[in-house]
């Protein structure tokens, strides 16, 4: 377990991390870093995943700077909203001014899992760190659980299934069809030398009911430790070009709401969110994209490949009508594609009752929602959303997962 403490008071520091290190023997001294700015904080998140962030709800923006609670509120919005560093799995507030945390709160609480209040003679602050440790031991032991190492969905088996089986060459068995109508064939892959089961599939029709029925029935079925779909998506000319890869750090049903009287959507979307181990991961690989692109011996787009992070909204159809696109582009500032599926893997997901599989969506953009359909590239897209997917999945072994 990684931990981050983000506080300018090193006294404050020393005892939540003395406090750690008492609780949990299996974490060490260089499990636990530190940071007493914000920007000092943003570079280290930059280069190293963490469980878990302690932040001081009143912090300096740089060295020497009186801290104050808007900079780490800010802080916060970049983790969280603008993806521009790595988010921990959990965000905890804490302060040692009692006025600081009634001011700040309704900011901090909308942002954070919850705050501290660490200062001498209350130890309600200790009980919570147990907890939270606890919570995180759990989840770790519960992946004894796990029947397989891997399983990747597609919505299409040509040539999104097809060109997965063809990148990460893993040892298959013959295919299976499962009692609900989905096709799997299961078998081992070699992972940076450890062997690891595998799971493939692809859905019986797109769309979203379609897509968390069968990601529902996976996780029964294999409980997989992993869940990735790859393939192909939409996307948007002002932030993307074809061939671009998308890693859909959160989803949502855009068609959610109510549409009054005048034709306006009255929007309720609700958020789901990739893993975000997986996310932080993304973030380290886009330089291997050219790599890539270089390997593939088809037809290739024009524009060098490049990997982008950012919400991929789902409906049930395809919508190429640019006034319906409005109504869905405005729901987020930063939404960079559209398919017909991701929101039902998250939201399965999200909802499973057993053992959690980190989930991961990462597809190509092979059209423009807001230009001309072509087909030239789907070949092309989906083998490079396969490789990439690979490399996270790498990359994630790697750090001992």
């Amino acid at each position: 377990m990684k931990l981050l403490i983000v506080d300018d008071d090193q006294s404050k520091i020393n005892a939540i991390k003395s406090e750690i290190l008492s609780l949990d023997s299996s974490i060490s001294d260089s499990d636990i870093c530190q940071a007493t700015d914000a920007s000092q904080a943003r570079i280290i998140l930059s280069k190293t995943y963490f469980d878990v962030m302690f932040l001081d709800v009143l912090l300096p923006a740089r060295k020497d700077e009186n801290a104050t609670g808007d900079v780490s509120v800010e802080l916060l919005r970049q983790i969280i909203d603008d993806g521009t560093c790595q988010a921990p799995s959990r965000i905890i507030g804490m302060t040692a001014c009692s006025d600081a945390l009634e001011k700040h709160r309704d900011k901090f609480i909308g942002l954070a899992s919850q705050i501290l209040l660490i200062t001498p003679g209350v130890d309600d602050w200790k009980c919570s760190i147990k907890s939270l440790l606890n919570l995180f031991r759990n989840a770790e032991n519960a992946q004894s659980t796990y029947d397989y190492d891997i399983c990747i969905l597609t919505a299409l088996r040509r040539p999104e299934l097809e060109a997965v089986l063809a990148t990460w060459e893993a040892k298959l068995e013959p295919e299976e069809l499962l009692a609900e109508g989905l096709l799997t064939a299961k078998g081992i892959l070699n992972i940076n030398g450890v062997e690891k089961k595998v799971v493939f599939s692809h859905l019986n029709q797109m769309g979203l009911v379609a897509a968390a029925h069968a990601t529902e029935i996976l996780i029964q079925k294999f409980k997989p430790r992993m869940l990735l779909m790859t393939g192909i998506c939409g996307g948007f000319s002002d932030k993307v070009n074809i061939g671009d890869v998308i890693v859909a750090d959160k989803s949502w049903d855009w068609q959610a709401g109510k549409w009054d009287d005048n034709g306006t959507l009255q929007s309720a979307s609700d958020q789901k969110e990739a893993s975000k181990k997986f996310v932080t991961i993304s973030h380290t690989i886009e330089e291997k994209l050219k790599l890539f692109q270089s390997e593939y011996s088809g037809n290739v787009p024009p524009d060098v490949s490049k990997l982008i992070v950012g919400p991929m909204v789902s409906g049930s159809s395809v919508i190429s009508s640019p006034e319906i696109q409005k109504i869905f582009r405005s729901q987020h500032r930063k939404m960079v594609a559209v398919d017909m599926e991701c929101y039902g893997v998250y939201y399965a997901v999200a909802l499973t009752g057993g053992p959690t599989p980190q989930v991961i969506c990462i597809k190509s953009v092979s059209d423009l929602a807001d230009s001309s359909k072509s087909d030239d590239f789907q070949e092309y897209c989906s083998y490079i959303s396969a490789r990439t997917a690979l490399e996270i999945v790498k990359k994630n072994e790697h750090n001992g997962d």
